[in-house]
């Protein structure tokens, strides 16, 4: 009876065993997030948040964080503040270097303040995570658990699948399906490198909602292959500015330069001969 079990997951699933299997640690890497904070570091902080938008607590922090985001490793300089009473009232993070592991294309250089506009933007946790963070002087811990992971992990069992993340490679790119789908694919397949990955996500560029722009693009950036470039090239004149904003860092992260403006960056791209190809293939109005 516990085989065919198994086996009836299984084909709900659609996969074979070893696929199955991976789906089903990729869903749980999703759920937590754990960093430490250690060595040089000053600050006071003591904070419990009920996803990004229910907080309470306060206090700043500057030290060197290691621990997992989205699934991936790695090793950063974080300063924090956060002054929360029920809701987000003020706050800010700073990732000022990112040292190393394999999330080094994850992490941005990036403040947010304040209030709501922080709490929506901070990347460092989940939407909808229930989360603690504390940190006394030369030591911190901040831990979370993301509560549609959790979900989307247990149903997946089942071969329930309501977050759409476990055929990242079958993102459909012609733009059906939810919004919030496609974004969160997108941000995904930036987690999974590979030529497929980038193929699936080359589309996206063009979606016609913003934050999947945006998400796209930043999965490409953190792919890191040049043979994204002349995609996210495109972005840089988006009618958003945040998705230029992103292209900005895209490329900077993929070249490994920085611009001092958009007008710097656009003089780079017109002596790059795979720019000029582009430019000349691209249909006139």
């Amino acid at each position: 009876m516990k085989k065919k079990l198994v086996i009836l997951m299984l084909v709900l699933a659609g996969c074979g065993p070893g696929r199955y299997a991976r789906r089903r640690a990729n869903d749980l890497a999703d759920v937590f997030r754990l960093h430490v904070g250690a060595g040089p570091s000053l600050g006071l902080l003591a904070n419990v948040n009920a996803t990004r938008f229910v907080a309470v607590g306060a206090g700043e922090y500057k030290t060197n964080r290691y621990g997992v985001v989205r699934g991936r490793y790695g090793s950063w300089r974080e300063e924090r503040a956060d002054f929360n009473l029920g809701f987000p009232i003020y706050g800010y993070t700073r990732i000022t270097r990112v040292y190393g592991g394999n999330m080094r294309r994850t992490l941005s250089l990036e403040t947010f303040t304040p209030s709501m506009k922080y709490a929506i933007h901070d990347r460092t946790r989940g939407l909808a995570e229930v989360s603690a963070n504390a940190h006394a002087g030369l030591v911190g811990i901040d831990a979370g658990i993301a509560l549609g992971e959790l979900g989307d992990f247990l149903l997946g069992f089942a071969g329930v699948d309501f977050i759409g993340d476990d055929d990242r490679l079958a993102l459909d790119a012609s733009g059906s399906g939810t919004a919030w789908t496609r974004a969160e694919a997108a941000r995904r397949l930036g987690n999974q490198p590979g030529p497929a990955s980038e193929k699936a996500l080359g589309p996206l560029i063009n979606d016609p909602v913003a934050e999947v722009r945006i998400r796209a693009v930043r999965s490409l950036g953190m792919i890191g292959n040049e043979r994204s470039l002349p995609g996210i090239a495109r972005a840089v004149d988006d009618e958003d500015g945040a998705v230029r904003e992103e292209a900005r860092r895209a490329i900077e992260k993929i070249t490994n330069r920085r611009f001092l403006d958009f007008d710097d960056l656009r003089d780079w791209l017109k002596k790059q001969a795979w720019y000029k190809k582009e430019l000349e293939t691209e249909p006139q109005n």
